[in-house]
This record gives C-alpha cells, sequence and structure tokens, in this order.
C-alpha cells in the first residue's frame, strides 16, 4: 500500500444504494490513511457526515424544495402501474421516462461539482451514477467508475445478455438483440440530446447508444461477489477491471450498532425471514399490500422493511416492521431473505450467508435473480404474479435445503476473509500514482 495520503472525492447517484456503495469504499480508503470527501446534494449530509466524513454539497435547483428520495417517489406514483410489464415492455414504459430526470439533474449541478473540485482539488474522483458527469470526467485527475448495480446493466458486452433483461447467459440471442434494438430505440432521442450536451462542454463522447456513461479509462470496479460474476463468460482487463465482493460498513460500525427482535415476535413460532423490497419498491403500496396478504399465510415470521410510506400499510400478526432497518444487524438474525434484488442487498445477503428469494421489480434487479438461480444459491419469483402457495413452497423448499445453507456459509466465510476492498484501495493508489507521475 501507499504511504502517501491521497484526497479522493466521491460523486454518488442520489440513491440509497450508490450511497451506501460509496461509504462502504469510502470507509476501506480512510483505514489506508486516505481522506475521503463526498459531493452530495441536501438530503445525504447529516447520513454522510455522522460517520465522520467530509461533505460538500451542491446546490438544490429544485423549486418546490423536493428531495432525491421524495422526488423518486412520486416517479414510482406516476410510472408504478406499468411495473407488472415484462421487462421488455418496461423499457419504454418505465426506464425510458427514467432517465430525462437522471441528465437533467447532472445538467443542473454540473457547475456545482466543477466549482467544488476546484476547491477541493481531489488526487481522484470516485464516481457512482448511471449518468456522465461532465465535472467528474473532464477533470484534471483520474476518475475511477464504480458500478454498484448488476454490471450486465452498465456493460454493452455481446457474450452477455442485455442488462435489466433478466434473460439467462445460456439464453436465446436473438431475444438479446431484439431487446438491444428496442433499448435503442426508446432511449435514443434522449441519448442523443444528452451526448450532444456532454461534448457541447468539453466530455467526450458516450460510446454506445443506450449507455448514458463511459467506462472510466483508468479504473472500474464493479460490486460482484465472485460467485456471481460474468468471468467465466466474458473475461475482462483485470488491470482496468476489478470486482469488489462486498462493500458493506466497517464491522466497527456494526458492533457499535445493536438490534434485537422484538418481544412479539420473538414468543411465535417458525423461522425468522426478512422482507427488504428497496426504497423504489416499497413506495408501490399494492404491491407491499399484495406480498404482506401472501406472507400473512405462512407458518415462519417475517421482519419487514416498510419504506417511506410504510405507515399507509399494516403488517400481519406474524410479521414485525419499520419504515426504516439497520439492514446489516438484521441480516445476521434472519434464516431467509425476500428480496428485490437491488445489487446491495444481494451482496449483504451473500456476506451474511443467507439464502434469498429474488422478487425483481425492475431494471437490474432482473439481472441478480437470474444469476442467483444459475448459480444455485435461491430462486426467483415475480412478486406480482406468483400465487401463495408457490411463494410459501419457495420459502419452505429454501428452508429446508441443508446444502444450501451450507453453501451459503462457506461463502459467507470466504467474502469476510476476502481482500477486493485491499485490492481496490491499492489499485486506486496505483492509479493515482501512474497519473501524478506522468506530470
Amino acid at each position: 500500500m501507499s504511504t502517501k495520503t491521497y484526497k479522493i472525492c466521491f460523486v454518488p447517484l442520489d440513491a440509497f444504494g450508490h450511497v451506501n456503495a460509496c461509504l462502504g469504499l469510502a470507509q476501506s480508503l480512510t483505514q489506508f490513511g486516505h481522506k475521503c470527501v463526498f459531493v452530495v446534494n441536501q438530503t445525504w449530509k447529516d447520513l454522510i457526515v455522522g460517520l465522520g466524513f467530509d461533505v460538500e454539497v451542491y446546490i438544490e435547483t429544485d423549486k418546490e424544495g423536493v428531495n432525491g428520495v421524495e422526488m423518486w417517489i412520486k416517479f414510482m406514483k406516476e410510472f408504478g402501474h406499468t411495473l407488472k410489464l415484462s421487462p421488455f415492455e418496461k423499457i419504454s414504459t418505465f426506464e425510458s421516462p427514467a432517465w430525462p430526470t437522471f441528465t437533467s439533474g447532472v445538467k443542473a449541478f454540473n457547475n456545482d461539482v466543477k466549482n467544488i473540485m476546484d476547491l477541493v482539488k481531489p488526487d481522484a474522483i470516485v464516481t457512482d451514477t448511471f449518468v456522465c458527469v461532465p465535472a467528474v470526467v473532464s477533470a484534471d485527475v483520474p476518475w475511477i467508475d464504480l458500478i454498484s448495480c448488476n454490471p450486465l446493466y452498465y456493460w454493452s458486452d455481446e457474450r452477455l445478455p442485455p442488462g435489466g433483461s433478466g434473460y439467462p447467459t445460456n439464453g436465446d440471442k436473438k431475444l438479446w438483440q431484439e431487446f438491444r434494438e428496442e433499448t435503442y430505440r426508446a432511449y435514443g432521442n434522449d441519448w442523443t440530446s444528452f451526448n450532444q450536451w456532454l461534448q457541447s462542454v468539453g466530455a467526450p463522447a458516450l460510446q454506445h447508444c443506450g449507455h448514458f456513461s463511459n467506462p472510466s479509462p483508468f479504473l472500474n470496479l464493479y460490486l460482484c461477489p465472485q460467485e456471481l460474476d460474468y468471468k467465466d463468460i466474458a473475461p475482462k482487463d483485470p488491470k482496468r477491471w476489478l470486482n469488489i465482493d462486498s462493500l458493506i460498513r466497517s464491522d466497527i460500525e456494526l458492533q457499535t450498532k445493536t438490534f434485537e427482535i422484538p418481544e412479539e415476535l420473538r414468543q411465535k413460532s417458525g423461522k425468522l425471514i426478512y422482507l427488504s423490497m428497496g426504497t423504489l419498491c416499497c413506495s408501490e403500496l399494492s404491491l407491499m399490500r399484495r406480498l404482506v396478504s401472501l406472507l400473512s399465510h405462512s407458518k415462519h415470521r417475517f421482519i419487514v422493511s416498510k419504506g417511506p410510506l410504510g405507515d399507509e400499510y399494516e403488517l400481519a400478526d406474524n410479521m414485525w416492521g419499520q419504515n426504516s432497518l439497520p439492514q446489516l444487524q438484521v441480516l445476521r438474525l434472519v434464516d431467509l431473505v425476500l428480496t428485490h434484488g437491488g445489487n446491495n442487498t444481494v451482496t449483504e445477503t451473500m456476506h451474511f450467508g443467507k439464502p434469498m428469494i429474488v422478487l425483481p421489480v425492475f431494471t437490474d434487479q432482473y439481472d441478480n435473480a437470474q444469476r442467483v438461480v444459475e448459480k444455485g444459491l435461491g430462486l426467483r419469483l415475480d412478486p406480482f404474479f406468483c400465487s401463495q402457495s408457490e411463494l410459501l413452497e419457495a420459502i419452505d423448499e429454501l428452508l429446508n435445503d441443508s446444502n444450501l445453507s451450507q453453501r451459503c456459509l462457506k461463502i459467507s466465510e470466504r467474502i469476510r476473509k476476502s481482500e477486493s476492498k485491499a485490492k481496490a484501495v491499492q489499485r486506486i493508489e496505483e492509479v493515482i500514482q501512474e497519473s501524478q507521475e506522468k506530470f
């Protein structure tokens, strides 16, 4: 490891998953003596400062005073009716309408980010966004792309199914091509307009239609345990591409926070199961009410992460939950996880050695669900159409699979001993050193 101390700026997407992944990497960099500064909007300031990091806030431009979480809840209310559609149908009905929100946000805060970079003068920048930020990619320091979603959603590789499709890796390539063509058609106008704007402000042109950012020429880190990685099908240049098994926050934080199973749940019988559908999917109240209804007939007990609108629906008698839960502490205690398939939850579940049922709702959640099934680490069900018997039988199938349980524990042990975060820190240091030696 380097004996020098470097200053590294983090620019995450305005969403929990991306912020949390950046925090996990920042903690590792801090442990090796480096200084990390977060560049975010006001929504995240208290959380990040509370974890000991410096924060620079870019100016909020929303005249209605709506923060990032509220903005996406509003989006879900407007487009939630499309969530029952297939991944292919969602390209135009759900995903395409979201891109203008991403791109307009970048246009609004790009100058502020540039001014912050000029002020902070970092040695490197880590970004975790789906959308190119010109102030990052045009800076005079190396930038590292942290990909906290399933890598398929970011890669453009003909050897692999398209991101967001949930297609199997040994599937029909004709369907792969049709999915890509629909993506180009649905995203085309927004992609072209954003690409022209990027070049007008001095950023490089986008390389692939449908992808709103380019890979970093310096280093790309992707959050994916090796058990789920796609290296067996499409190996990447290890100098530019490095997987990280897990980016959960440090054990110190786990030890300073405690979570105990509530008394009313401890008194009930059955295995303990965690239901977490992520901040956005939890905002689709009809979905949460459906899942609660189906699971109310289970003989098992459930801890439910209710989400930001949790006060608007009730849990069943075999459940307990709150709008927000300390997920890492909960995962330690449960026997099984029901999840939407967000990348952070999937990797955290594997970190703690729990089998999972993935209930994907949109985007890379489908890819995570499919990969979990392909690698024999869980099951995939449609949360909108699975029957009560299908869901309850799937739960019992995994709970009774002792071989799977042992395998998950072995994976957990390997991940806990993994040095992938340390390797990521070392590669970031090397990138900075290589860059500085050129000048």
